[in-house]
């Protein structure tokens, strides 16, 4: 390495000019620096909060059967998911006697001498795949 008479070492800050001391460096800011232009901020090249948004379908299991419109999906930093749904159709067996709210509860209506029965005790019809067309392509979340 080179070394001036003196024993100093040449030193290179792009965009400062120096001048060498012995053993130290003193450095001579331009007038239009700002300490600040150093200083790291904030951007938002990376997103952790996704949203998806579109037309799509979720089809069901138990009844067969699908909800059609629109879906939007997100999902936040902490991996929290959700999924929400304005429907425009939706589509089930014919045989089935539950109906909509039966359908989407996924209830099992029983005949009984007076009538039908149907017992809602929770979410029972699982979501085998939603499907959705957003502007960036086809979407795809299948149960797993």
């Amino acid at each position: 390495m080179y070394q001036d008479k003196r024993g100093h070492l040449p030193v290179v800050l792009l965009g400062l000019s120096t001048v060498l001391c012995e053993r130290v460096l003193l450095v001579k800011w331009p007038m239009d620096f700002k300490l600040s232009d150093l200083e790291p901020k904030p951007s938002n090249w990376l997103d952790l909060n996704l949203r998806y948004e579109g037309d799509g379908s979720a089809e069901f299991t138990s009844p067969k059967g699908s909800v059609n419109g629109l879906f939007v999906a997100t999902f936040d930093e902490f991996g929290d998911v959700s999924i929400k749904l304005s429907w425009k159709t939706i589509s089930y067996d014919p045989d089935y006697l539950g109906g909509v709210l039966g359908f989407l509860f996924g209830a099992t209506p029983e005949k009984t001498a007076t009538g039908l029965t149907i017992g809602f005790g929770g979410l029972n019809n699982p979501c085998k795949e939603l499907s959705f067309r957003q502007p960036m392509g086809l979407s795809r979340l299948l149960a797993g």
